[in-house]
């Protein structure tokens, strides 16, 4: 019979997890990056409520889970699958045992997978955001949606669409959806006096011109007569007087169709996706950056981001930072006249995009694989103080909660 105090080794697993969360902080790297470049940027900061970090193993689990194109989430489940499927070969028991242990080990298996992926895309917990240290910076977001569209989650209201871009650090969000106006409408409603007293929603749209989905900024239920059948675009002078301008969003299943309406001046296109917050956007960047930016670089297109936010996810991929001058002091309506002049001019000067750090393998299966790896020791080596110290107490606290576990049963065992 095992007796209390029996397993001296108990220590090791906490103490490992202790050494690799502290040697990881010498290869620290900054959580977020120049979208354009990859370069370390100055003057903005991933900040994280004090909810995030108590919880960060699972919050960067889930924030990890949300920055993956659709096939980085296949090899990362392949890996945890491979993974699990070694470790129980190294345990030895009789085979019939050994069959039902597996069998349930392998349910267990499934279950926390399908909670963990269930919770990061839709379960409720705090989110990481930017600061910036330059109080001329606005941080925007260009294309998103509410339950307005029909592609959206049911509960991701106009006002929980203003509550995740607040949470996640942007002062402005063009609600975009694809059918109707009433849910940036409902966004805009709620809109403070002046852009510094609060959060602000504006009025967009998100249509099709030649096959290619399409954001326009600025565009309100007044202009709808430019939307035709199956919400193609057909576009002219804004219902404001100001010319309208187009952002080409990404995924496009043909990039090249990019190209072909960039070409064509009555578009107005201006701009282009390099970051999209979907999936199957992060795909496109990973597999046709590079053409993106030469469709870019050959049109005097803008390099942008959106978050294509459906309600999904408490995850931020990236953000537009513009230089606004006073932008605290101008109405809703004022500061969105100067953003969409920003896009309207080309304006690179005023524009940068910052993401999050996150696994960029190519699509190749081979390097596909290092998904997992790549993942977490990025997540590892990005992790602030406070959060390592976050880590390591809950390395021990559940090493010594198991044991004190044990330690009761057995004594329970001897007292009987």
């Amino acid at each position: 019979m095992p007796r209390p105090g029996q397993n001296t080794r108990w220590w090791i697993a906490p103490a490992i997890a202790t050494a690799i969360v502290g040697v990881s902080s010498i290869f620290g790297q900054p959580a977020v990056r120049d979208a354009l470049n990859g370069r370390p940027v100055t003057g903005v900061h991933l900040v994280l409520p004090p909810g995030y970090v108590v919880l960060s193993p699972l919050n960067r689990i889930f924030d990890l889970i949300c920055l993956l194109s659709v096939p980085q989430h296949v090899a990362l489940l392949i890996s945890v699958v491979l993974l699990f499927a070694l470790w129980r070969a190294l345990r030895r028991s009789p085979l019939l045992q050994s069959l039902r242990n597996e069998a349930l080990a392998g349910s267990a298996l499934v279950v926390i997978i399908v909670v963990i992926y269930g919770f990061a895309i839709a379960g409720p917990r705090p989110m990481a955001a930017i600061r910036v240290d330059d109080g001329d910076i606005v941080r925007v977001d260009f294309h998103s949606h509410t339950n307005v569209s029909g592609d959206a989650r049911r509960t991701f209201s106009p006002t929980r669409n203003r509550e995740w871009h607040r949470a996640a650090g942007y002062d402005v969000s063009y609600v975009t959806d694809h059918r109707r106006f009433r849910g940036a409408r409902a966004a805009v409603a709620a809109n403070p006096a002046h852009a510094g007293d609060g959060f602000i929603a504006l009025m967009g749209f998100e249509g099709r011109i030649r096959g290619v989905d399409v954001v326009v900024p600025g565009m309100t239920a007044a202009d709808s007569s430019m939307i035709g059948i199956k919400q193609r675009l057909h576009l002219d002078t804004l219902t404001s007087g100001r010319e309208p301008v187009v952002i080409a969003a990404i995924p496009v299943r043909n990039i090249e169709r990019i190209d072909t309406i960039a070409g064509i001046d009555s578009a107005y296109v201006r701009a282009v996706e390099i970051v999209d917050g979907a999936p199957r956007g992060l795909l496109q960047e990973q597999r046709e950056g590079a053409r993106i930016r030469e469709i870019a670089r050959q049109h005097r297109l803008l390099l942008v981001a959106g978050s294509n936010s459906h309600g999904w996810g408490r995850t931020a991929v990236a953000w537009n930072l513009v230089r606004v001058p006073g932008w605290r002091l101008l109405s809703a309506d004022s500061l969105g006249a100067v953003l969409e002049d920003a896009l309207r001019a080309r304006d690179s000067a005023r524009i940068q995009v910052i993401e999050r750090l996150r696994p960029f393998a190519e699509t190749n299966p081979t390097l596909l694989l290092g998904t997992l790896p790549v993942g977490l020791w990025q997540m590892l080596t990005t992790l602030t103080p406070t959060e390592r110290i976050a880590w390591i107490a809950w390395a021990w606290v559940l090493v010594l909660a198991k044991r004190s576990r044990r330690y009761l049963v057995i004594s329970s065992r001897i007292s009987q």
